[in-house]
């Protein structure tokens, strides 16, 4: 049988034609990674932040961009350290009706790294997470031994409130000069304030962040000294959600601007993450921001593939593709048992 597809005269063998993922069939197969991921994490307890699923396209796009990330930098440092600026218990629970399930936290995603899919594992040589909870400190502490992150060695464990992060973070990579550090940070709030994200950038120049940018109907109701807060500046009388979003992206670029070459610009990239029908209009950005190099914007292409997958998707797709994931799960739970 011949299995050549026929083009204006021109033979192309069928198995040559790529076949790209529809953004379902992407998001089934990075769910079901983040499922296996969590297997076997300890979790917070009963009364402690649940994952929504929102909260799982987030964790997608994380466990995304960290081996992009480890990949185009590893040869360029001697050294990369993530920091996470609220780094919870690193494990939490997803729960959609009857189905119950862990799924791993950005800290997690940090230290396995490249691991999943690469013939060549990359990681960060050291993680660094900050929490107001001893409790959660500890149990991300027990989380993490599996990848041979131990602390004060290649784990820093700093028990800290968000009005100290400037000092805490900004103390720790000064005293690391040849360390290249990814600072993500992803409060369900109004957190960092930006003083503190100024603060950190400028106290060691070899900063990228990743961070989440609240632009639903909630946050926007908070006080003009709230907002003032977040943003560092001076928020419009009359907020709406693409005027915050453009000021936030326009307070990073001044902010990572290199105090030793102010001419050479930095970039900002956004994902839009939705929560879908019934979430009051739930809606962030994850915000990618960084230093031009120059190899100039390595990091460009890969979350532009990122978003054209990711804005597609709202939490009613996660809750779909969960039933399913999870479902298959227990069932092969099941067979095991």
């Amino acid at each position: 049988m011949d299995h050549t597809l026929h083009i204006v005269g021109n033979r192309f063998p069928l198995a040559t034609v790529p076949q790209r993922k529809l953004p379902d069939e992407w998001l089934d197969e990075k769910l079901r990674d983040l499922v296996h991921l969590g297997a076997g994490l300890e979790a917070p307890g009963e009364g402690t932040f649940l994952a929504k699923p929102w909260t799982l396209l987030k964790l997608t796009c994380l466990r995304y961009y960290v081996p992009v990330y480890l990949n185009i930098l590893r040869g360029r440092f001697e050294r990369l350290a993530f920091v996470d600026l609220f780094s919870a218990a690193g494990a939490s629970i997803y729960q959609q009706e009857d189905l119950r399930t862990v799924v791993p936290g950005s800290s997690v995603i940090a230290a396995d790294g490249a691991n999943h899919g690469l013939e060549n594992a990359l990681g960060f040589d050291e993680l660094v997470a900050i929490d107001l909870s001893a409790e959660n400190l500890a149990a991300l502490e027990r989380n993490l031994r599996k990848w041979g992150f131990d602390r004060d060695r290649n784990l820093f464990l700093i028990q800290s409130e968000s009005a100290r992060l400037a000092k805490v973070v900004g103390k720790h990579l000064s005293e690391r000069p040849r360390t290249h550090a990814l600072v993500f940070a992803d409060a369900d709030a109004l957190e960092p304030p930006f003083e503190a994200l100024r603060a950190i950038v400028k106290a060691h120049d070899a900063v990228d962040l990743v961070l989440l940018h609240l632009v639903s109907g909630a946050a926007m109701a908070n006080s003009p000294e709230a907002l003032s807060r977040f943003y560092g500046c001076t928020t419009p009388v009359k907020p709406d959600r693409e005027s915050l979003s453009r000021l936030y992206v326009q307070q990073l670029e001044q902010a990572l601007r290199p105090r030793a070459d102010p001419g050479r610009s930095t970039v900002v990239e956004k994902v839009r993450i939705t929560g879908g029908s019934g979430m009051g209009g739930y809606c962030y950005d994850l915000v990618f921001a960084w230093r031009e190099t120059m190899g100039g914007t390595p990091f460009a292409a890969a979350i532009r593939s990122l978003r054209s997958k990711v804005e597609s998707l709202t939490g009613d797709d996660v809750r779909h593709i969960m039933s399913t994931v999870c479902g298959s799960q227990r069932r092969l739970d099941r067979r095991e048992d």
